[in-house]
């Protein structure tokens, strides 16, 4: 009995005991020492940290703090208190940069890493923490390290803890003097304008990184000293010489940059660089426009990769190239499912670049800002790019001491300008520094392939900020209407517009893809420097004028009402044969809303002559077959302009200028190659023509038909006047386009065939007519018209293969 009640002691003292309470800071300390135990201690130097057990004691260390942190809550711990007063990331820091063990910066990065990402309290903000994490940024992006993955990773966390505590930002970049004086006029113009501003505007002068949380009792920040944010004179506020955060990522982006760099890490790099300006908070936008080189990396890295793109690239090929995504580079099958020609793997780095490049604008705060140059009682409106080009010195030329530079913005939370910056940047460097020398060149296959460049780089620019650099680079921002002499405003402007009318069809039709290509983006300012501009004060009708339905009447009485169409030869007949009849037009509807629009369609379909007519002949190829294609354009055309506040009806303007009509040097060039349509039609029956006459030679080189003596002189001008099939459909599809636009002023011009043009002036109706004219007269030269016609409508649609 005795044995058995001790049996029962003994079982129930064993069942009291508890495990004894571990102190975590105990462990924490004893890890920490083993660590710095095995450099006092060790003679190996080279034996590799992984065969060490500091990576052990590193992981250790890291769970020891993540558990405390949920222990503890809101108050800090012991052991982080003894991580930030000993400086043991400061410690871990300078034995990786010295590689010792080798292998050391590895496990470093690893543990930076996991410590920002794994605590959820914000420490960057601290000096024992943020200092030493400039110092592992100084070491990422080396060349050869054999660690980009876990330098990716390390960044990767820091973009991550910015874009969740963006204030931290403020700590993360190294400010350091020595600005430029461009830069240094919009500091000064940042501080007077937060300096003057009452407490009601909502903009008082306050440090930058005022918005960190609180600091809560129990915090470190009570008992170790946390720098406050960095704050400089004036000189030196936002001027940092080199910001090694943005440089270390894009030393990771683009792998043409580095072919040794796998492509996860790039693909991290990237991401991190869009989680980087993201972010919303408007200190964090201004320090990464104006504190970092992030815009100028970026504009340099997309130059380079624009200039490794070859010369000698096939236009057609890049002109095919379809849209792509930037992540789809990373993608395992990218290179198996794309296009294979010579140069394409570097054209689709450059356009995944653009693309790029394009989101990162996209998701940044992008609101443009304005500086105001008072003086006195007058007020100047100056764009940032504006006041960047020209420089202190210029800038105050013409101001007296009174004057003063404030800055402005469009929203009351103050000026985001990230966006903005990066496409300034990008049109400064990228734009006018590479592409622009390339298509001023007088090298026709250069000017060939960067047209083409430059056509699908627009079809990937869809951020509105990059949109309007890009627009302002190619078209300039000159409101005032064209005149027949203003060649020189903007250079690339006119060169480009020339170029659609350029000796080799080639460029012609490359150029006037790209001015499509420009016509299908949501930019008002495009259709207003083209076109808009030139017709806003309605100076191509006879002024006193009204509208189409106040001159609505039989086609014989509204051409003899024109002074230019009655000069055409074509007139003198136009009725005698019956040869412009108006029998196949469509049945007018009983509505008067839809009277006017039938009757202009009406007009344009009896512009045909009935022998020049071949779409009967071919079923399936009439009028009607193109309402759906047009029905579609419209509605894409009036989805892209529903924002832009067009008038429903034009107001009739008084024309007051004492200078003729001009419509532009766009719509002058469209109706020039307009006017040639004809050529490639009677170029077909002209060639065949001389061909047979050349076969009528025998093999001694005397004529047998002695009827056709200059048949090779013959061939050799239709080679020349010769204006390919391509480019007249390039030139309708812009016209059509335009005549799409639901813009009063457009439709009159473009599709009202009644109204009365002022001297000197045409429209797309009477250049219509003058085509219709000469093709009367050319096909009384031509014998079996309707045969002629319906074999090249049949070789044109792809029915029957071309004689050769």
């Amino acid at each position: 009995m005795d044995m058995f009640s001790k049996v029962t002691a003994f079982l129930q003292q064993a069942l009291e005991t508890r495990e004894p309470t571990i102190n975590l800071l105990d462990s924490f300390v004893d890890h920490w020492k083993a660590i710095t135990n095995y450099y006092i201690e060790t003679t190996d130097e080279c034996r590799a940290v992984k065969n060490t057990d500091i990576p052990w004691r590193l992981r250790q260390m890291l769970d020891i703090l993540v558990f405390e942190e949920k222990e503890q809550g809101d108050e800090t711990g012991p052991c982080m208190e003894y991580l930030l007063q000993h400086k043991i990331m400061e410690t871990l820091c300078t034995l990786g940069k010295a590689q010792y063990p080798p292998g050391m910066s590895q496990q470093v990065l690893v543990f930076f890493s996991k410590v920002l990402t794994q605590l959820q309290k914000p420490v960057l903000h601290l000096i024992n923490v943020y200092r030493p994490v400039q110092k592992l940024i100084r070491l990422c992006g080396r060349p050869a390290s054999q660690t980009e993955r876990e330098e990716s990773l390390f960044l990767f966390a820091v973009c991550t803890r910015v874009n969740k505590d963006p204030y931290v930002l403020n700590y993360i970049l190294e400010v350091l003097p020595s600005p430029s004086p461009a830069i240094s006029i919009l500091t000064h113009a940042y501080l007077h304008h937060r300096s003057s501003q009452t407490p009601g505007g909502g903009l008082v002068l306050r440090r930058r990184g005022a918005t960190e949380p609180p600091v809560q009792r129990g915090h470190p920040l009570h008992h170790h000293q946390v720098l406050p944010p960095p704050f400089h004179p004036v000189k030196e506020l936002f001027l940092p010489n080199k910001t090694l955060l943005a440089s270390s990522l894009c030393s990771f982006t683009w792998e043409k940059v580095s072919f040794e760099v796998k492509p996860r890490v790039a693909l991290r790099s990237l991401e991190s660089l869009l989680l980087l300006v993201s972010s919303s908070q408007e200190d964090t936008a201004h320090l990464l426009a104006e504190g970092s080189p992030l815009c100028d990396l970026l504009a340099q890295r997309l130059t380079e990769l624009y200039s490794l793109v070859p010369s000698s690239i096939d236009p057609g090929d890049v002109h095919g190239y379809p849209c792509v995504h930037w992540r789809d580079q990373f993608t395992e099958d990218a290179e198996a499912e794309g296009a294979s020609f010579p140069g394409c793997e570097d054209l689709r780095r450059f356009l995944c670049g653009v693309d790029y490049c394009n989101e990162l604008i996209q998701e940044a705060p992008a609101v443009w800002t304005y500086l105001y140059l008072s003086k006195l009682e007058s007020v100047a409106l100056v764009s940032v790019r504006d006041v960047v080009e020209s420089g202190r010195s210029q800038l105050f030329s013409s101001l007296g001491e009174d004057s003063c530079l404030v800055l402005a913005s469009s929203s009351s939370a103050g000026a985001r300008v990230l966006g903005t910056s990066m496409a300034v940047a990008l049109e400064c460097r990228w734009l006018r520094g590479a592409v622009q020398p390339q298509l001023l060149q007088m090298s026709e296959a250069g000017i060939l392939v960067h047209t083409s460049l430059l056509t699908v780089s627009a079809r990937h620019i869809g951020a509105p900020v990059l949109l309007e650099e890009l627009v302002h680079f190619m078209l300039g921002s000159e409101t005032r209407c064209e005149t027949q002499q203003d060649v020189h405003s903007h250079l690339l402007r006119h060169r480009l517009i020339q170029h659609c009318n350029h000796i080799s069809d080639e460029i012609s039709i490359a150029s006037l893809r790209l001015f499509e290509e420009l016509l299908q983006k949501p930019s008002r300012s495009i259709l207003n420097n083209l076109v808009l501009r030139n017709l806003e004060h309605q100076s191509y009708k006879v002024p006193g004028s009204g509208a189409a339905d106040d001159r609505h009447g039989a086609e014989s009485d509204a051409l003899e009402e024109s002074e230019e169409l009655e000069e055409d030869p074509f007139f003198t007949d136009l009725f005698d044969g019956g040869g412009f009849s108006c029998q196949e037009t469509l049945a007018r509807p009983g509505a008067a809303r839809h009277s006017q629009a039938v009757d202009v369609v009406n007009s344009f379909l009896c512009l045909v002559p009935q022998e020049a007519r071949s779409s009967h002949l071919v079923q399936g190829s009439g009028y009607d077959t193109y309402v759906h294609d047009a029905h579609r354009m419209f509605k894409e055309c009036s989805a892209l302009v529903q924002n832009w506040n067009w008038p429903d009806s034009g107001k009739t303007a008084e024309n007051t200028s004492t200078s003729d009509f001009f419509e532009g040097h766009f719509l002058q060039t469209l109706f020039d190659r307009m006017g040639l349509i004809l050529e490639q039609v009677i170029h077909r029956e002209l060639l065949n023509e001389a061909s047979s006459s050349l076969q009528r030679y025998d093999c001694s080189g005397f004529k047998k038909d002695l009827r056709r003596p200059h048949a090779i002189l013959r061939v050799m001008l239709c080679s020349l006047s010769h204006q390919p099939y391509e480019l007249n459909l390039q030139v309708t599809s812009i016209l059509s386009r335009l005549a799409m636009f639901p813009h009063p002023h457009l439709h009159e011009y473009l599709l009202d065939p009644y109204i009365s043009l002022s001297p000197g002036a045409r429209s797309l109706f009477s250049t219509l007519v003058r085509v219709m004219g000469d093709l009367m007269q050319r096909l009384q030269s031509v014998h079996e018209v309707t045969e002629s016609l319906l074999a090249t409508r049949r070789q044109l649609m792809g029915l029957e293969e071309e004689a050769r």
